[in-house]
């Protein structure tokens, strides 16, 4: 075969892989988000920092004991955020919901309890 043919101009180009190269597979080389997993002794992915140390959280002013394992909270110990350890994503607006819904339950509850006092 007759010697390549050089670069004409200032560009020529992307460079051309070696002969035989193959490809590396899609996604080689990057790194798997890998949330909160059961039995992982290190912790959980941090959606933030991006390190190991997120914690599963087993009570809070919000939700007691009961809140952090229904929205599967955890807190980062290397930065403080906190998060959902399945999704990565931030619990405030499941924390919201949970305020106003259990606040509009105890307030139904506590009229009730006032009008069958007076009857």
């Amino acid at each position: 075969p007759p010697p390549p043919i050089p670069p004409q101009g200032p560009y020529s180009g992307p460079p051309q892989p070696p002969q035989g190269y193959t490809p590396p597979p899609p996604g080689y080389g990057q790194q798997p988000l890998a949330y909160a997993t059961p039995g992982a002794a290190q912790g959980a992915l941090c959606p933030q920092c991006r390190q190991m140390a997120g914690k599963k959280v087993s009570y809070t002013w919000w939700g007691g004991f009961l809140g952090p394992k229904i929205f599967n909270h955890h807190k980062c110990q290397a930065c403080g955020y906190q998060f959902n350890g399945t999704t990565g994503k931030s619990n405030s607006t499941a924390i919201t919901l949970w305020l106003v819904i259990s606040g509009v339950i105890g307030l139904f509850i506590g009229i009730l309890i006032v009008m069958a006092r007076r009857f």
